[in-house]
């Protein structure tokens, strides 16, 4: 693919005095459009995006049953009010809570973490930190650039997990959706 900078997106981080990156794949064009290159060849602790590939990896090897199962909330206060009360997959994406996919990362464990991690070809596929904790405060480290990338596979339906698992996770991630677009975040 292209990959063409865009300097002037600069302007939106400085006006919020932050330091940062913007990486936007363009299918139809196969190109990738970037603002701070070297920026986004870095590579950061994926925190809350590993959602993705954690639930990717969940449904795969069963650590969530289906897209209907409900994890239980412990009536424990948590940090955010949306995770004071039970969780599907789709509210667990939407809401990132991230007791709940410690929850799926324990049950998953760490050699089939690890297998998978490496079949994804994810970051540096560095799981040292904790089964609940790595990808939060541990070893895990991605790039925006290979971010995308995986995105794009999982998009696309290439990803090295079955057709049904992508497909419910690219569901899950579903914010909008309209006659003339589909959002996910």
């Amino acid at each position: 693919a292209d990959t063409l900078t865009r300097p002037e997106w600069q302007s939106h981080f400085d006006a919020k005095g932050v330091r940062g990156t913007f990486v936007l794949f363009e299918p139809a064009k196969d190109r990738y459009l970037i603002c701070n290159s070297s920026r986004a060849d870095e590579r950061f602790i994926p925190a809350s995006t590993f959602k993705i590939p954690n639930a990717l990896i969940g449904l795969e090897v069963g650590s969530i049953a289906d897209e209907n199962e409900v994890f239980k909330w412990d009536g424990k206060p948590k940090v955010r009010a949306s995770w004071e009360r039970d969780q599907t997959l789709a509210t667990g994406m939407r809401d990132s809570v991230v007791w709940m996919f410690q929850e799926v990362a324990r049950r998953t464990g760490r050699e089939r973490m690890r297998e998978w991690i490496d079949r994804l070809e994810y970051g540096n596929r560095d799981i040292r930190g904790g089964i609940d904790l790595f990808w939060l405060q541990g070893a895990l480290a991605i790039s925006a650039k290979e971010q995308v990338d995986f995105l794009r596979r999982l998009a696309e339906g290439s990803l090295p997990a079955t057709q049904r698992v992508q497909r419910l996770v690219r569901e899950a991630l579903v914010v909008e959706r309209t006659r003339e677009y589909t959002l996910y975040a």
